[in-house]
């Protein structure tokens, strides 16, 4: 059974223009929402407190607490880890398990569910300069990453009788140009600390008022941004009231939270750092990163088709997230005052690249490898999931209009890594499952999290093998 919400496109060209009509006005319900949820209704996976540590792999979690909250999902039953993967080893099909043609994901007759959750969730795109709301019990910190480079966040502290408790505290990473405006994150921000956690909502380099404070310091699209992720780790640890950190990374920031997971077991000896590269990059401390956790929700895996798809024009009544997505692209080229500005995502990396501190010729096709998760033709990825060494929960949604949910089977298929799981949900688009089913995912992310419910990590078969 579809679960794309389809529209009859032999309705007509005039519904196909009111359609349009609505996502260019943010009308028909494709606009921003917010979706704060009470204490209270978070469902907790009480059961798995005291579960042997065997049954607490982040694999094997998955599967317990899933069947205890599926109930929520109210819809098609989702793929879990071993259901993304065949008995051969090969990804599975999970367009034909949910029964959906791909080619329809992008357009508005084909997803209109998937683009009004996108739309709903993905906030807008606004200037760094504007002056952001104050979030009750959060105050503006500024968190040294590298040299004359600081990074603007929020920082919400939980406090019992008044008195700030020792915590875990999560990251909040942005997707693409995103920053501390987006209703999401605070949503997100205030659930977490009402649930005991401390919270971190960041903004990195060329996002918010990161880039409004230092306009000279480029975005370099994950290259230096998940060192800087384990840098944050680092600052929050040698507080006294943080007692772990955990991550949480949205589209093109989940890309960036399975880089830190990778980059935290590997290092600047992996083999997808260049020879060169290592030498511009700063190095960390040995201790794991993230040890509550890294959740991703809607990678953009396979990035360089996406890359390559953003030079070819994008139109608003056929493909209006890719759309959007230009139009964010060339607004941000204009903001910056790069040269002959446009929606194509090739010129946009090269730019910000080039005015970057580790920027050296030769660095465009170093970066790709240093990002790429799952081979890309003869360009070959090595092992990142394979390195991980926290519990990392991968969540895509099958009707996801800018990130093929295939491409999440792609990539859990590489690696046997207990540590990393992954789940594919019947709905959510892009990073909409607040908007799709709210109560299971704020549910999904507490109980991860949890100390005592959530999962726990071992050391991964890469690591073990050095």
């Amino acid at each position: 059974m579809k679960r794309t919400h389809a529209i009859n496109p032999r309705t007509g060209g005039l519904l196909v223009a009111l359609l349009s009509v609505c996502l260019l006005a943010g009308g028909c319900g494709f606009s921003e929402r917010g979706f704060p949820m009470h204490r209270e209704d978070v469902v907790y996976v009480a059961a798995e407190r005291h579960a042997p540590a065997s049954q607490k792999l982040t694999r094997v979690w998955l599967e317990r607490s899933e069947k205890r909250l599926d109930y929520l999902l109210d819809d098609d039953p989702p793929m879990l880890t071993d259901d993304l993967t065949l008995a051969s080893g090969r990804a599975a099909d999970v367009f034909a398990w949910f029964d959906i043609t791909p080619s329809r994901l992008p357009t508005i007759w084909g997803n209109w569910g998937g683009l009004r959750d996108t739309a709903q969730s993905s906030g807008v795109n606004r200037n760094p300069d504007e002056v952001v709301p104050d979030w009750p019990g959060f105050e503006q910190v500024w968190i040294p990453v590298d040299r004359d480079v600081k990074l603007s966040a929020r920082l919400g502290l939980y406090r019992r009788d008044g008195v700030v408790q020792r915590a875990d505290c999560i990251v909040i990473e942005p997707g693409f140009y995103g920053g501390n405006n987006i209703r999401r994150t605070e949503d997100l921000s205030g659930l977490l600390m009402s649930h005991g956690f401390h919270v971190l909502a960041i903004e990195l380099r060329g996002h918010g008022q990161t880039e409004a404070s230092q306009p000279e310091v480029p975005y370099t699209f994950g290259l230096v941004e998940t060192g800087d992720l384990l840098a944050v780790s680092e600052w929050l640890t040698a507080r006294p009231d943080v007692r772990r950190t955990g991550l949480m990374g949205f589209s093109w920031g989940a890309n960036s939270a399975i880089l830190a997971g990778w980059y935290d077991g590997g290092g600047l000896n992996d083999p997808d750092v260049a020879p060169q590269l290592r030498s511009r990059l700063r190095s960390f401390d040995k201790h794991r990163h993230f040890q509550a956790g890294i959740m991703v929700f809607s990678p953009v895996v396979r990035f360089e088709r996406f890359i390559d798809r953003m030079d070819r024009p994008q139109r608003i009544w056929r493909e209006p997230a890719y759309a959007r997505l230009q139009a964010m692209i060339r607004q941000r080229m204009d903001y910056k005052h790069f040269p002959n500005p446009s929606g194509s995502l090739h010129e946009l990396i090269a730019h910000e690249l080039t005015r970057s501190p580790v920027w050296y010729d030769g660095l465009i096709p170093d970066a790709m490898q240093f990002m790429r998760t799952v081979d890309e033709g003869d360009a070959k990825a090595g092992d990142k999931l394979g390195r991980v060494r926290v519990p990392m929960l991968i969540v895509q949604a099958a009707d996801d209009p800018i990130g093929p949910a295939q491409e999440v089977a792609d990539l859990i298929s590489t690696s046997r890594n207990p540590n990393v799981a992954a789940i594919v949900l019947p709905g959510g688009g892009h990073v909409g499952f607040a908007a799709y089913r709210r109560s299971w995912f704020y549910s999904l992310i507490v109980n991860f999290f949890d100390a005592s419910t959530g999962p726990v990590a071992v050391p991964p078969p890469a690591a073990a093998a050095k």
